[in-house]
């Protein structure tokens, strides 16, 4: 049984870093300024709301992105989680806490900073 866990959590590892990765998850460029469309994404992830691919994609890498810091994302992808992650805490503080409080397993004055 714990084999087949190890396995399982293998493969969930491997599907995430494969979606992390993808260079079309998610452009910023396209919906920060968005604000409606942000509300969505927000909701979506704290499970307030509907999610569409990107909410769904977003909230299943989420716990490996935040957990260690993007460390395996390729540089421009974490570039872009750096981007979006400081344009949250900066105009949706009380959100990013929410998120931060499910998602992390570790303290989030360490997640996405600005190295």
């Amino acid at each position: 049984m714990k084999g087949q866990v190890i396995i399982i959590a293998t493969v969930m590892s491997v599907l995430a870093l494969q979606i992390i990765n993808s260079q079309d998850i998610l452009n910023p460029d396209e919906f920060l300024s968005n604000e409606d469309y942000i509300n969505e994404l927000i909701d979506c992830v704290l499970d307030r709301g509907i999610c569409d691919s990107n909410g769904s994609r977003i909230k299943y890498v989420l716990p490996h992105l935040i957990q260690n810091n993007c460390a395996d994302c390729i540089p421009g992808i974490k570039l872009k989680y750096k981007m979006i992650s400081k344009f949250l805490r900066d105009t949706h503080p009380r959100e990013w806490t929410e998120i931060m409080d499910k998602y992390s397993e570790q303290d989030d004055s360490m997640i996405f900073t600005n190295e």
